[in-house]
């Protein structure tokens, strides 16, 4: 006897029956899974529909209708953006603040040259003199015969009063900064597209100039190394200075710093 073989075929599912097989999906998306229920209304809701916040998780129509929900989810979108923002120190424009300005710019530098160009220059002309005039009267006083030793006029050179000599080297320390201020704001012009202004660039210098006090210590106590340490400070702190102030790329911080340390040593005003 022949056997007559039947095959059914297979029972279509609908969609609707699909999703009547999951035990949990979102309430405005049926064919996803729920991730989570609304803290407020106890909505179902997957990852597209639930907003996090204050640590907990919402649903779109609880959030519009509550206001305190609507500034808090303010406070925490803004939170990083005011948190940045209060990371940044304004610039120094009066005495008191330039001591929290001086750790700032060891501890947080790139924050800090984003306002330093806007500080006081008259004040930051002061706090460069401050960094470079003790070391260029203290190298008159311990190295003042050494420097001048075999010039044809060392006889009476010898013969200037002390008291003349650290005027002398007061007025030059002066004079010193001026003349790095000029090199400075000339290197960023040649180097830069930034229209940066001569105070701005001073500013910026001035307070790069802090680390030199370090050669106060190296000539007092005959550390040379020291000298050099605070020289490269100096040189460090004024190219990320350049580099802020600026918004200009690598090429042009670096070459704005080799013109501003060549010209600079070779009218002998860099240590």
């Amino acid at each position: 006897m022949n056997s007559q073989q039947t095959t059914s075929e297979p029972t279509p599912i609908s969609s609707a029956s699909l999703r009547a097989q999951r035990a949990y999906t979102c309430a405005n998306h049926p064919n996803k899974e729920a991730f989570c229920l609304c803290a407020k209304c106890g909505k179902m809701l997957c990852e597209n529909c639930a907003f996090w916040i204050s640590g907990r998780r919402y649903c779109e129509h609880c959030i519009e209708q509550d206001d305190a929900l609507i500034e808090a989810m303010r406070r925490d979108l803004f939170k990083p953006i005011e948190k940045t923002a209060s990371d940044i120190p304004d610039a120094p424009r009066r005495i008191s603040e330039f001591p929290r300005a001086i750790v700032s710019m060891f501890t947080n530098t790139s924050a800090f040259f984003m306002t330093a160009k806007d500080g006081s220059f008259v004040l930051s002309f002061v706090l460069a003199l401050l960094a470079v005039v003790p070391v260029t009267v203290v190298r008159v006083l311990y190295q003042f015969e050494e420097m001048f030793s075999g010039h044809k006029y060392y006889e009476y050179l010898m013969t200037i009063p002390i008291s003349t000599r650290v005027a002398a080297a007061v007025c030059f320390g002066i004079v010193k900064v001026l003349l790095l201020d000029l090199i400075l704001w000339a290197s960023v012009r040649l180097f830069s597209s930034s229209d940066m202004k001569f105070a701005q660039a001073g500013t910026i210098l001035h307070f790069c100039l802090v680390p030199l006090l370090l050669g106060v210590l190296g000539i007092c106590f005959d550390l040379s190394f020291v000298g050099f340490l605070g020289l490269a400070l100096m040189i460090i702190f004024l190219g990320t200075g350049v580099r802020i102030s600026t918004k200009c790329g690598m090429f042009q911080e670096l070459g704005t710093i080799l013109v501003f340390v060549i010209l600079g040593s070779a009218g002998r005003l860099l240590p």
